[in-house]
Formats: C-alpha cells, sequence, structure tokens
C-alpha cells in the first residue's frame, strides 16, 4: 500500500523522495534489504502473520479423558449403579415369584369353585329326576316286568337310572338272574338225587331245595337287586348299605351251594363227589353243572361288590349314609308332631 501511495506521490513531491521529506526507518530499511514490501502488508488478510503459540492451542474434545481422581469416582459410581441394578433384579424376581404364587393360588380357588359348582348341578339333577320319578309313579306309571301280560314292577334300567350307573345296575340285573337259573338248577339237581335211591338226598334236603326256590326268587330281587336300582336311582347311600348287607349274605349262600354240603341241600362239590362214588353217573354230571354255576356266580358277586362300594364312596360313603339317616329321623318327627297338632 505504501508503494502505491508513494508511487502517486513522488512525481509531485520530489523533494519527499530525496533528503528533503522524512521517511520511515522500517521503509527505508526494509527497502535497504531489497525485501518486497508487499509481505509486510499489514492489511492484506490473505497471509496473516502468526502471533504465537498462545493461539496455536487446540481446544479439547468434550468427551476427554479425565483425572485418576475422576476416574476412581466413575469407577465407585459404576459399582454403586450395578449393585442397585442387582437389588432391582432380586425384588423383581421376588415380585414375580410372588406373582406367580397368587396366579396359582387364584387358579387353585377357580378350579375349586368349579368343581363346587359341578356338584351343586349334579344335585339339583339328581333332585329333578326323582320328582320326576317321584310324579311318575303318582301319576301311575304301567308296570312292564316281568312279562307285559303279567306285570308285577315298574322296570326301565335306561330311564330310572342315571348314565354313569347304568353299566353296573345291568350288571346286577344279569347277576340276578344268573342266580334264579342257579337256585331252579340246585332245585332239579336234588330232586334228582331224592329220587336215585343209592344217593344220602332224603325228604329234608329236597324240602330246603324247594324253598330256596321259592324264596330264593323274591329275595334276590327284592332285598339286594331292588336295593342297590333304587339306590343309584335316588342317589342314595343309605339305600345301598341296606343292599350290600343284603348282597353279602348273597355271596356267602352262593360260597355254601358251591361246596355242595349235604345237610344244606346244595348241588356242590362234596355230593357231587358222593354221586361218583356211588356211580351215579349222569346226576353228578348235573351237579358238576350246578357247582359251576355257583362259583361263576360267586366271583362276578365278588367283582360287583367291589365296583358297588368304589361307587359308595364316591357318592359319599358312611358320612352321606348317617346324614340321610339323621335328615329322615328329624323329618319323622316333624311329620309326627304335625300330625298330633292336627289330632289336637
Amino acid at each position: 500500500m505504501y508503494t502505491y501511495v508513494l508511487t502517486i506521490v513522488m512525481p509531485f513531491c520530489p523533494a519527499i523522495s530525496h533528503s528533503g521529506c522524512r521517511q520511515d526507518p522500517d521503509v527505508l530499511n526494509a527497502a535497504a534489504a531489497g525485501d518486497d514490501l508487499e509481505v509486510y502488508n499489514p492489511f492484506d488478510n490473505s497471509s496473516a502473520p502468526s502471533y504465537g503459540s498462545a493461539y496455536d492451542a487446540v481446544d479439547e474434545p468434550a468427551d476427554a479423558v479425565q483425572p485418576d481422581a475422576s476416574n476412581g469416582k466413575s469407577s465407585s459410581s459404576s459399582s454403586g449403579s450395578g449393585s442397585k441394578k442387582k437389588k432391582k433384579s432380586k425384588k423383581d424376581k421376588k415380585k414375580s415369584k410372588k406373582h406367580a404364587s397368587n396366579d396359582d393360588e387364584d387358579v387353585s380357588w377357580r378350579e375349586a369353585n368349579l368343581e363346587q359348582r359341578e356338584a351343586k348341578l349334579l344335585e339339583r339333577e339328581y333332585a329333578l329326576e326323582k320328582r320326576m320319578r317321584e310324579y311318575r309313579t303318582k301319576e301311575g306309571a304301567n308296570n312292564n316286568w316281568p312279562f307285559a301280560c303279567y306285570a308285577v314292577a315298574y322296570h326301565n334300567i335306561g330311564e330310572e337310572i342315571p348314565v354313569d350307573d347304568q353299566s353296573l345296575v345291568r350288571k346286577f340285573y344279569v347277576l340276578v338272574i344268573m342266580t334264579w337259573i342257579c337256585l331252579f338248577w340246585n332245585w332239579i339237581c336234588i330232586l334228582a338225587l331224592w329220587f336215585d335211591s343209592e344217593t344220602s338226598v332224603g325228604d329234608t334236603q329236597a324240602f330246603w331245595a324247594t324253598l330256596y326256590l321259592a324264596f330264593g326268587l323274591f329275595g334276590s330281587w327284592k332285598l339286594w337287586y331292588r336295593s342297590f336300582y333304587y339306590g343309584f336311582r335316588d342317589r342314595s347311600s343309605k339305600t345301598l348299605v341296606f343292599g350290600f348287607i343284603n348282597f353279602f349274605c348273597h355271596i356267602g349262600f352262593s360260597i355254601v351251594m358251591a361246596m355242595g354240603i349235604p345237610a344244606t341241600a346244595g348241588a356242590g362239590l362234596f355230593i357231587m363227589i358222593s354221586a361218583l362214588a356211588k356211580d351215579s353217573g349222569p346226576v353228578s354230571i348235573l351237579v358238576l353243572f350246578a357247582m359251576l354255576f355257583w362259583g361263576i356266580n360267586v366271583m362276578i358277586g365278588i367283582y360287583l361288590l367291589k365296583a358297588a362300594h368304589t361307587k359308595y364312596q364316591t357318592m359319599g360313603g358312611a358320612a352321606a349314609a348317617k346324614k340321610e339317616v339323621a335328615s329322615d329321623a328329624a323329618s319323622a318327627i316333624v311329620e309326627s308332631k304335625m300330625e298330633d297338632d292336627d289330632v289336637i
């Protein structure tokens, strides 16, 4: 810039270019040294001078590494945060376990509630069926057993017995018919032995065999078969207990008949042996079949007794029977008091 000024001013002021004018000593020294004055132009921003190392410092990045003390603090804080995380995880696990236990309790409670509702529904269903049967009997249901021309009782397993118990009641029905066949066959065998003069069967055995046939038909039907029939129909544990007692006596009677003790008028093992000893071949064959019939009757009876007892336990067992007896006694007392009040 100074060169531009000098080139313009010097023609008009020659004295300035020589000794007559005062000149800047720095300019004169630079001119004497032969340096290019363009480099020292302070108004030129293209080549700015350096102002020392103080301005050469570079700003530190934001994520610079902290001193050791801060590192210690950060490690301690990280370890503390890790322990806090562990404690939180333990608490979360405990909470999850509590929630799981609560869920299990809710599920068990719901299952118990559903079972109670199911039991109540079954009780209501049986009560409705019982009322329908009572209404049918009051209306006078037509007897259909044993024959249409000579009916003495109403017997319908498919209509009166619940579905779960129909199979067992039908098996009892088959057994009672088999018992009648055994009684009839036993009577035939004893009569054949009575007519055979070589055997030791006398009038007493023939009389007892006739009584077995006459009363056994009614007794087996009424005492144990109808007890099981009504017990499963009405879901009555008390009636089933009565049936168990009579059926147990029936099994004992069948065992005695299968043994064939001569004094008991049973066509069984011992009478068959005595008939074979006296060369009564045809009669001994009859007695052999009777012994087989009684043996099969005993085995089927034991099987059905066990099955009926299992059903009886599912219905409440002895506790249910006691409740029924107590309720029947209470209702009888109430009815007697009402009758007395009516009389008064």
